[in-house]
């Protein structure tokens, strides 16, 4: 008799990710994400913003999503939802109909609410958010937009063309998720519990995202004798490991 396949857990659409000397990191997998004020509300602290900030803005205010592009490939749009909502994007308004995302565009969703669109990894559909003038969301300044799958793959490296640069790593580390697991590759190695993978082209392993507390996963991404590389996935209903996620990820790359 075959036997029946393992069960999948539920899906996590967000979590905090910490990553040793390269920050900390708010992380939503997909392809939209709602930015909106944060206030109490079904679905979590912003009600239907999965990007919620303590700032004027609509409920749902505007609409980050990726589209297919008229020059080729898929590409990032940002649109208004609000009546009130009336984004600019490096420094011209934003119509009804959104605008394509490119590069470095410099956006301000209001008059207190600044940020910089980012894709620097040229082979990822992922893309960065970095909030600027003190903003945060949930607690963090950077937020990855994550697309689920190899063609949103996040790979940290001493590289800046990539999502997460971090200045002494002598192995780049590879990271991919779909909502319920997450794909960890570094051929030098890693490391998670009870767990050893050896060094080699390819060490890889999967890990279940949790859906309460956090993971830790050591990895051998730097020479000796500099103590393992290591990232910490925090469940974003655990605020009692955020005091351990800011140690871990230090102030920025």
């Amino acid at each position: 008799m075959t036997e029946p396949a393992p069960q999948r857990g539920p899906r996590v659409r967000a979590f905090h990710l910490a990553v040793d000397d390269g920050g900390e990191y708010l992380v939503v997998i997909g392809t939209r994400a709602i930015a909106g004020q944060l206030r109490p509300g079904p679905g979590g602290p912003g009600g239907r913003a999965e990007l919620p900030l303590l700032a004027d803005l609509e409920p749902a205010h505007a609409l980050f999503e990726l589209e297919a592009s008229f020059h080729g490939g898929e590409r990032w749009q940002l649109r208004p939802l609000g009546p009130r909502a009336a984004p600019r994007a490096d420094g011209r308004a934003v119509g009804p109909e959104g605008v394509e995302l490119t590069q470095e565009t410099r956006l301000a969703l209001s008059a207190g609410v600044e940020l910089v669109f980012s894709t620097p990894d040229a082979t990822s559909a992922s893309a960065l958010l970095e909030w600027q003038h003190g903003v945060e969301c949930r607690g963090v300044a950077r937020t990855l937009l994550w697309v689920p799958g190899p063609s949103g793959r996040v790979r940290i490296a001493r590289k800046r063309r990539r999502l997460i640069s971090v200045g002494d790593l002598e192995h780049e580390v590879t990271l991919e998720t779909d909502g319920e697991r997450l794909a960890v590759q570094c051929a030098g190695g890693l490391a998670q519990g009870a767990l050893r993978v050896a060094p080699g082209p390819g060490a890889r392993a999967v890990f279940e995202l949790p859906q309460r507390g956090s993971l830790c996963i050591e990895l051998g991404a730097r020479s000796r004798p500099r103590p393992p590389f290591a990232l910490l996935v925090r469940a974003l209903d655990d605020p009692e490991a955020r005091g351990a996620a800011a140690a871990r990820g230090g102030e920025g790359a």
